[in-house]
């Protein structure tokens, strides 16, 4: 190796151990600041729903259902959210809420046109209920 090599050899390890130590910095941070770290994976989630719908266009399947099922999934995320956080439903609903959106998460692309009036209808009536239970709540208190 010549003088020239082995010089820009030793500022690219030194530059990667930089690199490594400020990865190491930013793991720790993220590990310990819950909140980023959902903002992250959220961020994958949201690309990898974006493909998925891209794709479907593409090879000429139902690419607005697709759609409509990643929206449902975002309100049910925000459903589940509001009732953890407002404490006044009943524990039985927060699971049937979690379940349902475990089951709409996995539902097949080839039966979501059957089955997304119903998680439709679902979320509204969970809202509702979600709503006049803490209503509920306020007006005993």
């Amino acid at each position: 190796m010549d003088p020239e090599r082995k010089v820009d050899f030793k500022r690219n390890v030194i530059k990667f151990i930089i690199w490594l130590v400020l990865l190491l910095f930013c793991f720790i941070y993220i590990q310990n600041n819950p909140a980023e770290k959902v903002s992250i994976f959220s961020w994958f989630q949201i690309i990898f729903q974006k493909v998925a719908v891209v794709y479907n266009e593409i090879i000429g399947k139902n690419w607005e259902l697709l759609k409509r099922k990643y929206s449902l999934e975002k309100y049910y995320k925000e459903l589940i959210k509001v009732a953890e956080d407002r404490k006044c439903v009943p524990v039985e609903m927060l699971h049937k809420l979690t379940q349902e959106y475990k089951d709409l998460r996995s539902e097949e692309v080839s039966k979501l046109e059957e089955n997304l009036p119903f998680y439709s209808r679902a979320s509204y009536q969970h809202e509702v209920d979600i709503e006049k239970w803490c209503w509920e709540q306020i007006k005993i208190n």
